[in-house]
C-alpha cells in the first residue's frame, strides 16, 4: 500500500514539474513579438508606444496567471552571455538564437520546487547544481538556467518594469542613472540597473529607446558631418576643436549630411585628440573621426551604424596591437555577446582593421623600448579571441593574432610617436588609406631628437613604380634640406588593412 502511495506522489510531482516546464516554454514563446527577422533569430524592432505598453502588460499578466494557478511566477529571457546561444553571420555579426539552448528563467516566490527537480524523461539529463545558488534543469531539447533569486531581486525587476511602463505611458524619458537613484538601496549599484534593462529589452525584443530609457554617451565625433538632433539642435561636427559628444538619442537624429570619403574609428580618446591636433581631418580633406573612448557604449555603436547605413562610407578601425584593442575592433564590426539580440542595429560588418597590426610592430621597426610584454591576462584574452567564430571567417586576422602570440609583445598606437611625433597623422595613416591593400612605400630614417623634418618628407615623395619589392623610381619634389647627420633609406612592405 505504501509503495502505491509513493508511486502516486512521484507521478504527481513529475506531472507538476512537466507542467511548470511547459508553462515556462509557452511563456517564452508568447512574450516574443512578431518580427520580420528570421524565425530562429532574436532581433529587436522599433515599435509604437501602444505595442510596448501591451507587451509589458502581457508579462505582468503571465505573472498573475502563474500565481492564480499556484505556480511559481517566472520570467524567461535568452541567455546573453553564452556563445552557444548565438550564431555568427559575416554580413550581420553575432546574432542571438531565438530557440537558444540556454535561457535564463527568473523564478519568483517559492523556489524549493526547483531544488527537488528530477529527471523528466529517461533521455533527459539530471539537474546539476550551478554556481551562486543556481540550478541547471535540463528539459530536452532546451536547457534552462534556473536562477534562484531572493525577493529583493524580484523587486528590482518589478520596480523597473513599473518605471518603464510609466515612462512609455507618459511619453517621457529617463536615464539609467536616474532610474538607479530612484531607489539606490533597492538596486545596490548601477550595473544591476543596466543588466535588468538590457534583459527587459531582450525579453520584449525592442531597442532600449522604445523603453524610453537613455544613457549618457561617452563617444565623440569630428569631421565632415552635420545633422539635427531630436531636440532640434543643429550639429556641425567640424565646429569643435575637440570633437562633438554623440547624442543620447541617436534614433532621433535627422537630416544627416556629409561629403566624407571614409570613417576612421579610433580606439582611444587620446589618439582621437592627437589626430585632431595634428590636423588629420584637414589633411585628408574629407573624413569622419569617431571614438568610443575604449570599449564603445551602445550610443556610439548605434551612431556609427546609422552613418554607415545612410552613406555606406568605407570604415576603418585604428586600435592598439594587443588583444583588448583587437576585441574592441570586433565589437564595432560584429557586435558583442551581451547585445547580440540587437546586432542588426549595432554592427558594421564592412569595417576594416587598418592598424595597428601586430605585423606592423616589426615591419616599422618600432623600438623595443616602447613595446610592452604580454601579460597573462593578455594571453588568456588572445586564446579566447582565436576560438571565436568570426576568426574562422577572417584567416588574415588569425595570422595577425598568431603573430602576436608568437611575438609575446604588444604595442599601443602611441608607440608610433617613437618614429616621429606626427608619424601617425602624416605618414602611417595616409599611406595605409591611400594605398589600400597594395604594396606601399615608407620612408624611414634616423633623426635628431630636435628634428621634425623627416616626417614631412613622406608627404613630398611619389612612388612611380614598384615591383617585386624593388623600388624602380622615386621622385621627391621640393624636398627640405636634410641635416648632414641625417640619413634615410627606402623600405617597401605590405601594410595591409583587413
Amino acid at each position: 500500500m505504501d509503495d502505491c502511495e509513493n508511486n502516486t506522489v512521484k507521478n504527481v510531482e513529475k506531472e507538476n514539474e512537466s507542467e511548470t516546464a511547459d508553462n515556462i516554454h509557452k511563456q517564452k514563446r508568447s512574450m516574443i513579438p512578431h518580427s520580420t527577422a528570421p524565425p530562429d533569430i532574436v532581433c529587436t524592432k522599433q515599435r509604437a508606444r501602444e505595442e510596448v505598453i501591451k507587451a509589458i502588460e502581457e508579462v505582468v499578466q503571465h505573472l498573475l496567471d502563474d500565481l492564480s494557478q499556484g505556480q511559481c511566477p517566472t520570467l524567461v529571457c535568452n541567455a546573453r552571455h553564452r556563445w552557444d546561444s548565438v550564431r555568427f553571420e559575416e554580413n550581420v555579426g553575432i546574432q542571438m538564437l531565438a530557440e537558444s539552448s540556454v535561457c535564463e528563467v527568473i523564478v519568483y516566490g517559492r523556489n524549493e520546487i526547483w531544488t527537488k527537480a528530477r529527471k523528466l524523461r529517461s533521455d533527459s539529463p539530471w539537474c546539476l547544481p550551478g554556481r551562486g545558488g543556481t540550478l541547471l534543469l535540463a528539459l530536452l531539447p532546451y536547457c534552462w538556467n534556473i536562477l534562484q533569486i531572493p525577493a529583493w531581486t524580484a523587486a528590482q525587476y518589478m520596480k523597473i518594469f513599473q518605471m518603464i511602463y510609466h515612462l512609455v505611458q507618459t511619453d517621457s524619458f529617463s536615464t539609467k542613472r536616474d532610474i538607479y537613484y530612484n531607489d539606490p538601496k533597492l538596486f545596490g549599484k548601477q550595473t544591476v540597473v543596466d543588466q535588468v534593462i538590457d534583459n527587459i529589452s531582450c525579453m520584449l525584443q525592442v531597442p532600449r529607446s522604445c523603453l524610453h530609457v537613455t544613457s549618457t554617451s561617452k563617444g565623440c565625433v569630428a569631421g565632415d558631418l552635420r545633422y539635427i538632433e531630436d531636440n532640434g539642435a543643429h550639429i556641425d561636427c567640424n565646429s569643435s576643436a575637440n570633437g562633438v559628444l554623440i547624442s543620447t538619442q541617436v534614433e532621433g537624429i535627422q537630416n544627416m549630411s556629409s561629403k566624407a570619403q571614409f570613417i576612421l574609428v579610433v580606439e582611444k580618446d587620446a589618439t582621437f585628440q592627437k589626430l585632431l591636433d595634428d590636423g588629420f581631418c584637414v589633411k585628408m580633406h574629407s573624413c569622419i573621426l569617431i571614438t568610443g573612448k575604449g570599449v564603445p557604449d551602445v550610443n556610439t555603436r548605434l551612431f556609427l551604424h546609422k552613418i554607415w547605413n545612410i552613406f555606406q562610407f568605407p570604415i576603418f578601425a585604428l586600435v592598439d596591437a594587443d588583444p583588448h584593442g583587437i576585441e574592441i575592433m570586433t565589437i564595432y564590426k560584429y557586435g558583442s555577446l551581451s547585445m547580440s539580440f540587437d546586432a542588426s542595429n549595432l554592427t558594421v560588418p564592412t569595417l576594416h582593421w587598418l592598424g595597428l597590426l601586430p605585423s606592423d610592430i616589426e615591419r616599422l621597426g618600432i623600438s623595443k623600448a616602447v613595446r610592452l610584454p604580454m601579460t597573462q591576462r593578455d594571453r588568456s584574452k588572445l586564446e579566447e579571441l582565436i576560438k571565436r567564430p568570426y576568426i574562422e571567417a577572417q584567416p588574415l586576422w588569425r595570422k595577425e593574432l598568431e603573430r602576436l602570440e608568437a611575438c609575446g609583445e604588444k604595442a599601443e598606437i602611441q608607440s608610433l610617436a617613437s618614429l616621429s611625433s606626427s608619424f601617425l597623422a602624416h605618414v602611417y595613416l595616409p599611406n595605409k588609406l591611400h594605398f589600400g591593400g597594395h604594396q606601399k612605400l615608407l620612408i624611414c630614417g634616423t633623426r635628431h631628437p630636435l628634428d621634425e623634418e623627416l616626417c614631412h618628407l613622406e608627404l613630398k615623395c611619389r612612388l612611380v613604380d614598384i615591383k617585386d619589392s624593388t623600388v624602380y623610381f622615386i621622385r621627391i619634389n621640393h624636398c627640405v634640406q636634410l641635416p648632414s647627420w641625417c640619413w634615410m633609406h627606402y623600405l617597401t612592405c605590405n601594410s595591409k588593412s583587413y
